[in-house]
């Protein structure tokens, strides 16, 4: 069971992914690709206030947060004084996932920066693992290079408005996908619900084809209506 549910949170995690779950290809991943994608991650802890890393540092991995709590920030360029202003770009809760921009990024230089507020549970994805899966598997390819022209043009956007805009575009981007994950698993309980209501009513009609065709499952009223009905229907049919 344990290790059950330990797949099914990693599927979850996966899930969540824009690199992988079909959003910018509008066609998810087969479960035998995601399997290939969940043997890759490692599992990672984090204490509170601890520095996952740092803009402008070489990226080398991503990370997908299966518990806690961490927050994103900015580091603005100095003003002519030499004084920098952090900007915060916004939470990042259990299911989130970051650090997959670097991997598209020239040298896989960080964006911006992370630090945890909580103590933290990771599942962590290498760039040389990601790339080995892409050169494996050209499903995984095809979701990552669509997910690298989207990421492109966020970013062409963000040279050309500024650096404030830069910051909007962030925050965008994650309450993005924060409604398509909450949107997801609205989905998921409503064909899960659907599911259950037609296993309901196959189980009561298969009750109700049993005791039709098994009289003697019947109470004694039951069974005496049943033989009522079988004896009228075999008179009428000798007349």
């Amino acid at each position: 069971m344990a290790l059950q549910h330990e797949m099914e949170l990693k599927n979850s995690l996966i899930g969540s992914c824009d690199l992988f779950n079909g959003s910018t290809t509008g066609m998810a991943m087969s479960r035998r690709h995601v399997v290939a994608v969940i043997r890759r991650l490692t599992p990672t802890i984090a204490i509170p206030e601890e520095v996952l890393f740092s803009q402008r540092e070489k990226g080398t991995c991503m990370h997908f947060l299966s518990y806690g709590t961490c927050t994103k920030f900015y580091m603005s360029d100095g003003d002519p004084g030499g004084s920098f202003s952090f900007v915060k770009l916004g939470r990042v809760h259990d299911g989130d996932y970051f650090g997959e921009i670097a991997f598209f990024e020239v040298n896989n230089t960080r964006t911006y920066s992370i630090k945890t507020d909580s103590h933290c549970h990771l599942e962590t994805l290498s760039y040389t693992d990601l790339a080995t899966l892409m050169k494996l598997h050209l499903e995984i390819a095809e979701q990552v290079q669509a997910s690298a022209r989207m990421q492109a043009r966020l970013l062409q956007d963000s040279a050309s408005t500024g650096q404030h805009d830069i910051t909007h575009k962030f925050e965008d981007k994650y309450d993005r996908i924060s409604k398509e994950k909450e949107q997801r698993e609205k989905e998921k309980e409503q064909r899960e619900r659907e599911q259950r209501e037609k296993e309901q009513r196959e189980k009561e009609q298969r009750e109700r084809e049993q005791l039709e065709k098994s009289p003697a499952t019947l109470s004694p009223l039951g069974r005496y209506r049943t033989m009522k009905k079988t004896s009228s229907s075999r008179r009428f049919k000798e007349k």
